[in-house]
């Protein structure tokens, strides 16, 4: 009879998809009007806040996403990257962390950056590295002086953010002091689309509106991706839009984004997308900007001053929030109130499982076929309470080939050390090593959570070209 002979595993290539999203309306031909640096930053108000002297100079951004190519368009901004994919290796092999990356650097030039990397070439993630990533922020917030955390993913589960954990997880990092920007969905034209973390009462969730090209705000639209509220507690969401069709960006060669998407290279350097993905990191840089003009601004204030700063434009109200963004505005506005108050939080003991949305990520199981039948592998997906997690065990060593490092789906989710205070401000957590090595070398550990899969059917992103 076959046994388990090891439950270590690895993202499946079947599992590689492209971060566009289902449903997604907006025509991306060569000759539609980009949305250059030059107009995404006129129109959103970044370029006015530098022009006053504040271009996110000594503020520190943590993007989560596939990772971070340190290409030179970065100048030397990208300080540091922290892995805990199941790829060997840092940077960015999928490409969409690099264009996330560069959105807020153009927004805000003089921020530092830090990545933390989820996803390897096949951009299939777990919301174990998720909530992994989130709790690394938080953990090393003071070491880095992380001040701000952009988010361009979310997935479609209609779990009540009152007892999401994923929903609990973003609330701690807000909560400690770093805001946090979600991307709202591109699921849109229906209510209820707005996808998890973006559903969140507390953090900034960011919807997407189309310049056609111009600076001006008078011919600025809401497309029909962009999800909607209210969400599944009744909330409205998104909170704001920003700049997030056709924008442009920075490029990481050769990676599957870059591979598989080859009309949307702008240039040697560059690249175009649309989505909500795009819109997100710009209101980040400029909540960096908002940072430097006044360190004192808690997430609070900042929240209070994007939205009372913001402006409506033509488009459906239910897609569009408080309206376009607005950085001059949003910093005058911040000191003069908080956003959140009265604001009920999620107690995280909620289902694992439910947070995952509609699909999971499968892995590859390493299975004792017996002595006659030899070693073989099997597709597993991470279901239930169980756990995603990064192993690298002697006994495995024998089944490893090329340096792979695997993914374990062993462990099951423990809401009571999960929502353990001690556990988010500790250097190590569990099982887990925490510190300036990759996590691909050590283990995951019993306290580490769940399983889902970014792009067209779970972590709804963007759409190339």
């Amino acid at each position: 009879m076959a046994t388990v002979r090891a439950t270590t595993a690895r993202l499946l290539t079947t599992c590689a998809i492209v971060l566009t999203s289902t449903g997604i309306a907006v025509a991306t031909a060569d000759e539609l009007p980009a949305s250059s640096p030059e107009v995404y930053r006129s129109t959103s108000g970044s370029s006015n806040l530098e022009s006053n002297g504040w271009d996110g100079s000594g503020v520190t951004v943590a993007v989560i996403d596939s990772g971070v190519a340190n290409v030179p368009g970065f100048d030397g901004k990208l300080i540091h990257q922290q892995n805990i994919s199941a790829a060997p290796a840092s940077g960015d092999q999928y490409g969409h962390g690099t264009f996330v990356a560069g959105i807020v650097h153009r927004v805000a030039p003089g921020a530092q950056i830090i990545s933390i990397k989820l996803s390897d070439a096949n951009g299939a993630v777990d919301v174990t590295q998720v909530l992994a990533a989130l709790q690394w922020v938080r953990a090393n917030k003071d070491r880095y002086s992380i001040d701000a955390v952009n988010l361009s993913f979310g997935n479609d589960s209609k779990q009540s953010a009152y007892a999401s954990p994923l929903n609990y997880a973003v609330q701690k990092v807000w909560d400690s002091g770093i805001v946090v920007v979600a991307s709202a969905g591109n699921l849109g034209n229906g209510s209820n689309t707005v996808t998890k973390p973006g559903d969140d009462p507390v953090i900034i969730s960011v919807g997407a509106s189309d310049e056609h090209g111009t600076s001006s705000r008078g011919d600025d639209t809401i497309p029909t991706f962009v999800s909607r509220g209210p969400t599944q507690d009744g909330l409205a969401k998104p909170d704001l839009v920003a700049p997030g069709t056709r924008v442009i960006s920075l490029r990481a060669p050769g990676s599957t984004v870059d591979m598989q998407n080859p009309q949307a290279r702008v240039g040697t350097d560059e690249f175009r997308g649309s989505g909500t993905s795009f819109a997100a990191p710009i209101v980040t840089g400029i909540v960096a900007q908002l940072l430097q003009a006044d360190p004192s601004l808690s997430p609070d204030q900042v929240k209070y001053g994007l939205l009372q700063g913001a402006t409506e434009i033509d488009g459906d109200a239910t897609a569009m929030g408080a309206g376009t963004v607005r950085g001059m505005r949003a910093l005058i506005a911040a000191r003069s109130g908080r956003a959140n108050q009265g604001v009920g939080r999620s107690h995280g003991h909620g289902s694992l499982h439910a947070s995952r949305g509609s699909a999971v990520v499968d892995v590859k199981a390493v299975v004792d076929l017996g002595p006659l039948s030899g070693i073989a592998t099997v597709a597993v997906p991470v279901v239930g309470e169980h756990t995603a997690e990064a192993v690298d065990e002697a006994v495995d060593a024998p089944l490893l080939g090329g340096g792979d490092v695997l993914l374990d789906a062993i462990d099951e989710f423990d809401a009571t050390e999960f929502t353990d205070e001690s556990s988010w401000d500790a250097s190590q957590w569990g099982a887990s090593q925490w510190g300036a090595s990759q996590w691909g070398a050590s283990h995951w550990g019993a306290s580490q959570w769940g399983a889902s899969q970014w792009g067209s059917s779970q972590w709804w992103a963007s759409q190339w070209g």
